[in-house]
């Protein structure tokens, strides 16, 4: 049986744990609107790279938007 390789989930503040093939921890992904969620493994699956990269890059942003707070008042994220 081959090793599981493990690495850490792709939102910015995020160091859980994920297997390979996972790209977010259960929190952040289940957090994610469910359009995101199937455009990350259906452009995988396509071989639609580019798309996938995309599709990471707009949840990841969406998760930062969340976490991230502004230093001062007024100022945006």
């Amino acid at each position: 049986m081959r090793p599981v390789r493990e690495c850490a989930c792709a939102a910015t503040l995020c160091r859980a744990t994920v297997q390979r093939g996972q790209v977010f921890c259960p929190d952040h992904y289940w957090s994610l609107p469910e359009a995101v969620r199937r455009a990350i493994p259906n452009a995988f699956r396509a071989g639609q790279f580019a798309v996938f990269r995309e599709a990471v890059a707009e949840a990841r942003d969406l998760i930062d938007a969340r976490e991230f707070q502004p230093l001062f008042p007024g100022e945006a994220a």
